[in-house]
């Protein structure tokens, strides 16, 4: 029996008694499941691997989108400012041309009015200046 193999223990059966032999089909057990586990932990760690890469781009992703998302709001509400200042500028440009316009309004009456006193001081004048002939006639 000692012209068998020593690998091969699984064929004979009257070596598979021996407690050596029975120690290194253990080890040899041992040994494949320490392998299957380590093999399937690798497999776990790479799969893990790429979930956290690919979770790590869907987070990129995720914050590019909500970055452009902000910025869109901002540009939005940076928008609506200007147009909110520019409509006020315009209402304070209409403030200015009516005041403008009462100045010019009350500036024409004003010079009407100055007409009108110098015509009336004129015509006084002129009845004054008739009165006087009147009374020198007499």
């Amino acid at each position: 029996s000692a012209s068998l193999p020593a690998t091969d223990l699984s064929k004979n059966t009257n070596i598979q008694k021996d407690p050596y032999v029975l120690w290194r089909q253990q080890q040899q057990q041992k040994r494949k499941e320490l392998e299957q586990q380590e093999m399937q932990r690798k497999q776990e760690r790479q799969y893990i691997y790429k979930l956290s890469r690919m979770n790590y781009w869907k987070w990129m992703d995720m914050y590019e989108e909500q970055q452009q998302a902000q910025l869109e709001h901002f540009l939005e509400w940076e928008d609506l400012e200007m147009q909110q200042l520019e409509e006020e500028h315009n209402e304070q440009l209409k403030q200015i041309e009516h005041v403008k316009q009462l100045d010019r309004e009350e500036q024409q009456q004003e010079s009407v009015r100055k007409l009108e006193d110098s015509e009336q001081f004129e015509q006084q004048k002129l009845m004054e200046q008739l009165k006087h002939l009147e009374h020198s006639q007499q």
